[in-house]
């Protein structure tokens, strides 16, 4: 068996997606997503394996005394805010020079949230799908 080298299966640390308007065409609103290795990405992952601990925890409790698991209670809205939350601690920067309706509309936490929560926009879908796919970070071949 051949010797190999073990960066030849590492994916990007950073990948770049052209959002798609209502029509399905390339927007030119690129979104610099953090790639499964990449810092931002492993911090996030860090927090929602530290809250799953927890939980995982608060259930044994309860087993181990004969309680009953009354779950975290959580809607709808609170497991969107935590997709939110993820896709956010990986957006890394958009294009430069976005406006929305004449005003500067920077990359900023508050204006990603905005854009994210707004399901009329699609965006969310996207960006989602995007970072759910492996193939997205993946490096292209080498052209011969």
């Amino acid at each position: 068996m051949a010797g190999f080298n073990l960066d030849d299966f590492a994916l990007q640390d950073e990948s770049n997606l052209d959002l798609r308007n209502k029509f399905g065409e390339p927007s030119g609103w690129i979104w610099t997503l953090a790639g499964p290795g990449h810092p931002a990405t492993v911090a996030a992952d860090e927090r929602l394996a530290k809250r799953n601990l927890a939980i995982q925890d608060e259930q044994e409790k309860a087993r181990v005394n004969g309680r009953k698991w009354k779950g975290t209670g959580d809607s709808v809205d609170d497991v969107r805010e935590r997709n939110i939350d993820y896709i956010v601690a990986r957006l890394l920067r958009w294009s430069d020079g976005m406006t929305v309706e004449g005003s500067p509309f920077p990359c900023t936490p508050e204006n990603a949230r905005k854009v994210l929560l707004n399901p009329g926009l699609g965006v969310y879908e996207q960006v989602n799908t995007y970072l759910l796919d492996e193939k997205s970070f993946t490096p292209r071949s080498p052209k011969t």
